[in-house]
């Protein structure tokens, strides 16, 4: 069943029911009420007839005519008391069915005469006394279920409230379900649009893009689609490069371990130890490819082990920089340290050297002779971390580039070839290890002006820091 369909239903089953509620309800209480506004309207009737019929037999002391009277109230009307000079229609009561017994409790008098010499006791229907003087004088009997005119206005207006009820309940589900199809057509439209789109990339097609103009949920779940589906074609982008750029790595040392192989084989060149060599640089390069894939795996599955121990940061960094110094010598860069003070932090010390090796080693051979590179580490008391800043004043990096240094096998120059640099895995693999370590890597950079990779890493406070400067 469609959504629409289901909301068509839902909109006229609410409203039937509400429909029916009201019904139930409004007719119980109206009959309630108008019952008793009928019961009272009918005492004051009896109450004014129990005065008539005290009147009457007040000015006789005695029920005499009394029966001629109750059946034709013209008769003698004229010699009764000033009630019936004044007013002669009072008593006109037709569709009234009454009957009157004297002191003794005998019927002398109904309007159908049928009840006549019969007990009190054995009419039914309401049964009022009329009182004189504290003296009971005789007794007022009304027939309710033959007495129509108390009746028929109640049944009447019954009748036509029920039948306003259900009119109206009918007009609200018609009407109901045609505001149903309008908002059941507005809320699924964008859902069709958005299937339409899940269609087009399960197809393969992942530039189809969403456009949904309300300013709703539905806007927010398209522009979603709009995201995933870019990230889809980033992520299938990346993944093409990525297959074709691991085959690249694998197709160069593999073509130059077969070829010399083959020369050995033919015996076009001799196996000497020069070729040995060369040829275990190249089983060297694979060995490195298939190890740094490995390992960026391990990351993206966030399968990395880490053996983590507490380490002093600076202790750590000034050790790498003692390893970079003869190539900072050999440029004459100025390589230095700064930092304020100790920091501990619990770290993969392995994992956590490689990154700051790549950082350095790339800070260094991006920077020309006589430049300045600089590792500054501070604390980040906010986000109780440790900031390492790995500055250069080298070439930096486009801005439009910036955003994909950390992507796998991406390299800033193009034409930079494998003997110049690494397999473009250095960055990827320092930004899985950051993050394995709960941390997070960036970079900021300004053309001519040199780079800044930045290191954000939990910290571990100790009660042995102490403020020292050191500058290599």
């Amino acid at each position: 069943m469609k959504l629409q369909t289901k909301l068509i239903i839902a909109f006229s089953s609410v409203i039937i029911v509400m429909g029916l509620l009201q019904f139930f309800f409004f007719q119980q209480r109206i009959e309630k009420v108008f019952e008793e506004y009928v019961a009272e309207n009918q005492q004051e009737r009896i109450d004014f007839l129990k005065e008539i019929l005290t009147d009457f037999y007040q000015y006789d002391e005695s029920w005499n005519g009394i029966q001629e009277f109750i059946y034709d109230p013209s008769i003698n009307r004229n010699r009764r008391g000033p009630m019936w000079r004044n007013n002669p229609t009072l008593v006109n009561m037709p569709n009234l069915e009454i009957s009157i017994a004297d002191q003794s409790g005998i019927i002398i008098a109904d309007t159908n005469g049928e009840w006549i010499g019969l007990n009190a006791d054995e009419v039914p229907g309401v049964h009022e006394k009329i009182i004189v003087n504290n003296q009971m004088i005789g007794e007022l009997i009304i027939n309710q279920e033959k007495s129509a005119d108390l009746l028929t206005l109640e049944r009447q207006f019954i009748q036509s409230v029920t039948k306003s009820i259900l009119f109206g309940s009918i007009i609200a589900v018609i009407i109901s379900v045609i505001i149903g199809l309008f908002i059941a057509a507005r809320v699924t439209k964008p859902l069709e649009k958005l299937m339409i789109g899940i269609r087009h990339l399960t197809k393969g097609n992942k530039t189809y893009r969403l456009k949904i103009n309300t300013r709703d949920e539905f806007h927010k779940l398209a522009e979603a689609f709009n995201e995933m589906s870019s990230q889809l074609e980033q992520n299938e982008l990346i993944r093409k490069n990525l297959v074709a750029d691991v085959a690249h790595e694998l197709r160069t040392p593999l073509s130059i371990l077969r070829g010399r192989l083959e020369s050995i084989q033919e015996g076009a060149i001799e196996p000497t130890q020069e070729i040995v060599l060369q040829l275990n640089d190249e089983v060297y390069r694979l060995t490195r490819l298939v190890n740094d894939l490995q390992q960026l795996s391990l990351a993206d599955a966030g399968k990395l082990s880490l053996n983590m121990m507490d380490v002093q940061i600076n202790d750590l960094l000034k050790r790498i920089i003692d390893n970079f110094s003869w190539l900072a010598d050999e440029k004459n860069i100025d390589l230095h340290l700064s930092a304020n003070e100790k920091i501990m932090a619990n770290i993969d010390t392995d994992r956590m050297t490689q990154v700051f090796v790549n950082l350095i080693g790339n800070a260094l051979r991006h920077t020309p002779e006589n430049g300045n590179v600089e590792i500054k580490v501070e604390r980040n008391n906010p986000h109780n971390s440790v900031l390492i800043t790995v500055v250069d004043n080298g070439i930096g990096i486009d801005p439009e580039l910036l955003p994909y240094i950390f992507d796998r096998f991406y390299r800033t120059d193009s034409a930079r070839n494998r003997d110049q640099g690494g397999t473009g895995l250095g960055l990827s693999i320092a930004k899985g290890f950051v993050e394995a370590h709960q941390g997070r890597i960036w970079a900021e950079s300004k053309k001519n002006l040199g780079t800044a990779f930045i290191v954000e890493i939990p910290i571990k406070k100790t009660s042995s820091d102490k403020n020292h400067s050191v500058t290599i």
